[in-house]
């Protein structure tokens, strides 16, 4: 563009690693930029925390040619430097290993651990953290709330927060294959090979489908037949009738399902998926609804459809946009699509709340405070996710036969690991809150991560707590905690 051919000044934030494509494009505007200035979240007091992000900062510093027409500035963060707080600074100049400075428990700013009852008191222990932090004079703007699965906690952490009056924008809507009509067409795409008597049961139980359920417990169609043909006697009529209305139900329950069990493109599954949910009538159904559950609904089919869309855009991206695929290749495909889709977020505070962040945002994120949730051993710094075709020698062959590292190995995901569980520490500069899910009473949850453990131990601070117990009814904050308390302690 043409905005781009001669650039006053080039400003790259938050960025701490580049592919190959990326690290091109990178590179050519730094070179049309006058000035460049890169706020790198690399901190030089701990590379070993780090080292994810120095293969990028060796790039920049290559960039020798560049540097003599251009001005290029590499802007790196120091531990006690930009307003952080001594204890804060110490914590991370301690955290995954290294050493505290003296006297780091009685230095300002604030690091606490909070506990929370199992799983499903996780949120409400990240609002008991939250309102301390908004109570003791900081912002709820100027606190970011990071999570390892922000998808998957939004709806539980928005719940929490709503209930103690706290302001949270999530940004993130709940997952599409959890909405009632989505689930719906899932489950005819995989009854379509085969209409057993599990797939009809679930079918028919649904009214997005049917105008009226069939009855429940009925086997499939031919079996019903059977079973009326048995019923001779005159007061067995209204029975018989029931089950020969049941099994033609059936049979156009099959009928309406058997074209999605064929082989296609990409482009014909998510057209013959649209004119299913035209045909069936789902989305005519949906409309029906009450005003709110109307709009959920059509929201989550416009989403089916931009996600099979897309579906049929990347296998044309990858050369098999004209392929016939075979029908459970399609099957997986759209499970896998559906997946990774969400709905738009509910309507949310647009300023002055606290913000959620994935942990693959914490790089380079700064504010006041930072709540980090999620962080029990074996989940904090989250597990990189297996390779599925290449296992760790077959990449050290490939990066070996190449001479570069192509491929990215298992300690070099174990560094990105650690660096954006590093980083999400990072990102508070007066307060750090670590909240994690104790022992809870569905037997969930377990201890805090031993990352954490043992940096709070470094630096002479208590032991984290155990999850506190439920206040009595005066000193409730929420519905749900009034509600537990009237209930163990009755008037």
């Amino acid at each position: 563009p043409d905005e781009l051919r001669d650039l006053e000044l080039l400003v790259v934030d938050g960025v701490a690693s580049a592919s190959a494509a990326e690290w091109d494009l990178l590179a050519a505007l730094v070179g049309r930029a006058r000035r460049t200035r890169v706020h790198l979240p690399f901190f030089p007091e701990r590379p070993d925390a780090c080292a994810a992000a120095e293969p990028l900062l060796r790039r920049l510093e290559s960039l020798h040619d560049v540097a003599a027409r251009r001005e290029i500035d590499v802007v790196l963060p120091r531990l006690e430097g930009d307003g952080r707080a001594p204890r804060v600074a110490a914590l991370l100049a301690v955290l995954g290993g290294g050493r505290a400075p003296a006297a780091a428990a009685a230095a300002a700013g604030l690091v606490l651990a909070e506990a929370g009852a199992g799983e499903a008191g996780e949120p409400a222990a990240v609002a008991r953290v939250l309102a301390r932090l908004l109570d003791g004079g900081i912002a709820a703007a100027d606190v970011a709330l990071v999570s390892p699965a922000p998808r998957r906690a939004a709806a539980a952490l928005a719940a929490a927060c709503a209930e103690s009056g706290i302001p949270l924008a999530t940004g993130r809507g709940p997952p599409l294959a959890e909405a009632a009509p989505v689930r719906l067409v899932l489950d005819a795409l995989a009854a379509a090979p085969s209409l057993d008597r599990t797939h009809a049961e679930r079918l028919a139980a649904s009214t997005y489908l049917s105008p009226a359920p069939l009855p429940g417990g009925i086997p499939p169609a031919d079996a019903l037949r059977r079973r009326a043909a048995g019923l001779s006697s005159p007061s067995a009529a209204p029975e018989r009738g029931a089950l020969e209305r049941a099994a033609a139900g059936l049979d156009a329950l099959a009928a309406v399902v058997r074209p999605l069990s064929g082989a296609g493109t990409g482009r014909a599954h998510a057209a013959r998926l649209a004119a299913f949910v035209e045909s069936a009538g789902i989305r005519r159904r949906a409309a029906r609804a009450p005003r709110d559950v109307a709009v959920r609904d059509l929201e989550a089919l416009s989403a089916l459809d931009e996600a099979l869309e897309g579906l049929a855009r990347s296998l044309a991206l990858v050369g098999r946009g004209a392929e016939v695929l075979p029908a459970a290749e399609l099957r997986a495909l759209t499970a896998l699509a559906v997946e990774g889709a969400a709905l738009p977020p509910p309507p949310e505070p647009a300023a002055g709340a606290v913000e959620l962040w994935g942990l693959d945002e914490a790089p380079g994120l700064s504010a006041r405070a930072a709540v980090v949730a999620g962080c029990a051993r074996g989940a904090w710094p989250p597990a990189p996710a297996p390779e599925p075709l290449l296992r760790d020698p077959e990449r050290h062959a490939v990066n070996a036969a190449l001479r570069r590292s192509s491929l990215a190995v298992g300690g070099a995901r174990r560094a990105e690991a650690t660096f954006r569980a590093f980083s999400a520490a990072a990102a508070g500069r007066e307060a750090v809150a670590f909240v994690w899910p104790a022992p809870g009473p569905a037997g969930d949850g377990g201890p805090l991560a031993p990352l954490v453990a043992d940096a709070l131990a470094a630096l002479g601070l208590p032991g984290p707590p155990p999850p506190a117990p439920d206040p009595e009814l005066a000193r409730a904050r929420t519905v749900r905690e009034a509600l537990r308390a009237v209930g163990r302690d009755p008037l």
